[in-house]
């Protein structure tokens, strides 16, 4: 009961006071991080409410919701005393910085796919982040040749799918981008970024400059212009 009580302060120390906080020090901290937000507007042509950025983006009606994620799986592998046994867990983040963009693509009626970067068990905590957020890919695995860095294709479409295996723009733009998570169906491609290495992944210097929300944005685009097309 002791842990129980224990892991839930740290959920609301998590969300109602750290994730705050530390959303302001970022816009506060450096001159990087001033530039952050009108860098941004500047370069999408997007505008910002609150911690979303909407508007079109390269002819698509775009989204971009920026937030922090709480590695659940960490808090609940450790527990509430510090063991040897999950050693390997201190370098992993407890909060994390994740993105979401999704566009549309007016009338489109698009099967369901998936190109996604597998999480495997000896990835234990975003193992277990997945199952908790229920965000892990339902859809069967296609076996199809492709040339894309780091991702396995899932739906009921091959045909479909050939469309992104070999594209030349999506592999650069993949080519060093983490943790891809793309979803598409009916009118909508999703991007999403919520793993919890994202930051040592990435790297500091990388996530506080917004040409990492472009790039994410660029993406979703050439993901759009394919499955239009």
């Amino acid at each position: 009961m002791e842990g129980l009580i224990i892991f839930f302060v740290l959920i609301f120390i998590g969300i109602f006071i750290f994730i705050p906080f530390m959303i302001r020090k970022a816009m506060k901290s450096g001159a990087q991080a001033r530039n952050f937000i009108p860098d941004l507007l500047r370069l999408t042509g997007m505008q910002l409410n609150d911690q979303t950025l909407s508007g079109v983006y390269r002819d698509f009606p775009a989204t971009v919701r920026f937030g922090l994620g709480v590695n659940m799986g960490k808090l609940i592998m450790k527990g509430p005393r510090p063991s040897n046994q999950f050693a390997g867990l201190h370098g992993r983040n407890t909060f994390f910085q994740t993105l979401h963009v999704q566009l549309e693509i007016p009338g489109a009626g698009l099967p369901p796919l998936g190109i996604k970067e597998k999480v495997g068990i000896l990835r234990t905590d975003e193992f277990l982040n997945e199952i908790i957020k229920q965000t892990r890919m339902e859809l069967p695995e296609l076996k199809i040749p492709h040339s894309l860095p780091r991702v396995r294709f899932y739906g009921t479409d091959a045909t479909f799918a050939t469309r992104f295996a070999d594209d030349p723009e999506l592999k650069r733009l993949l080519s060093d981008w983490h943790f891809t998570d793309i979803r598409i169906g009916g009118s909508s491609v999703e991007l999403i970024l919520d793993d919890n290495m994202v930051m040592p992944t990435f790297g500091g210097k990388r996530m506080s400059n917004p040409g990492y929300v472009v790039q994410a944005l660029d993406i979703a685009s050439r993901v759009a212009v394919l499955a239009k097309n």
